[in-house]
């Protein structure tokens, strides 16, 4: 699975995270599920929080990629991907709306 930038984050963190519950990942430590998780980013969410801190726990990692994707979906060059998505998906190139997880 690997995420494309013009994705909504939610979609992308829901079908992870669903994911994970159903390998087990509630069981892995969080090292290797942060490390899985960035193995799904595309090269613009690596490009985007490559100056995050680094975090041990999971769950406040997901957080701060959440959030700095969330400010992401404002910019005029996700609007602009995301409307061909939603073209290519056959969805409503609406308003998006992201929540955390």
């Amino acid at each position: 699975m690997k995420h494309v930038f013009s994705q909504p984050w939610h979609e992308h963190q829901l079908e992870f995270d669903a994911l994970l519950l159903s390998a087990g990942g509630d069981r892995w430590s969080d090292d290797a599920k942060i490390s899985t998780f960035k193995n799904t980013f595309s090269n613009q969410v690596r490009k985007y929080t490559v100056t995050m801190a680094k975090y041990t726990q999971y769950y406040s990692f997901a957080e701060e990629v959440e959030r700095i994707m969330t400010n992401l979906e404002t910019t005029d060059e996700f609007k602009t991907a995301y409307k061909r998505w939603a073209k290519d998906k056959g969805r409503d190139s609406g308003t998006t709306t992201t929540v955390t997880t």
